[in-house]
C-alpha cells in the first residue's frame, strides 16, 4: 500500500504494509495535496490524476490517502480508475497519564493506528 499522505507512515502503518515514496517524490506529493488558494474543478481533477500517476509508477495496488477532504473524492475516483484500491487510516485516541519529576500530572493522547476504511 503506497503512502500518498503529506506525513510519513507510522511505525504500525509499516508494520500493516504501507510503503513511504522516496523523498524527491514525497516532495511533489506534498506539493500536489497543499492549495494556498480555493482550487478550482480543473486544478482538483488535475492534482488528482498527477497523484495517480504517482501511486501507478509505485506499482502498489492500493494506497493509503488523507488530506484535504475536498480532493479525496477526486483523488478516490482517479486512482480506481488507475485500478488502485484507495483507503483511509482509522485510528483511536488513548489517553495517557505519566508523572515527571515534580510530581505534577501529564496528560498525552496518542493516536493508535487500528486499521483501513476503504
Amino acid at each position: 500500500m503506497i503512502n500518498l499522505t503529506q506525513h510519513p507512515a507510522t511505525p504500525d502503518q509499516i508494520l500493516a504494509g504501507v510503503v513511504n515514496l522516496p523523498a524527491a517524490i514525497q516532495q511533489q506529493l506534498t506539493t500536489l495535496l497543499t492549495f494556498n488558494e480555493i482550487p478550482s474543478i480543473v486544478t482538483l481533477f488535475g492534482r488528482a490524476k498527477q497523484i495517480s500517476r504517482l501511486a501507478v509508477e509505485s506499482g502498489e495496488k492500493t494506497a493509503m490517502v488523507g488530506g484535504a477532504g475536498y480532493l479525496m473524492p477526486h483523488l478516490e475516483r482517479s486512482l480506481a480508475m488507475e485500478g488502485i484500491r484507495p483507503f483511509h487510516a482509522f485510528s483511536v485516541r488513548i489517553s495517557e497519564e505519566s508523572v515527571d519529576s515534580s510530581g505534577t500530572v501529564i496528560k498525552t493522547n496518542v493516536f493508535k493506528h487500528v486499521g483501513f476504511v476503504g
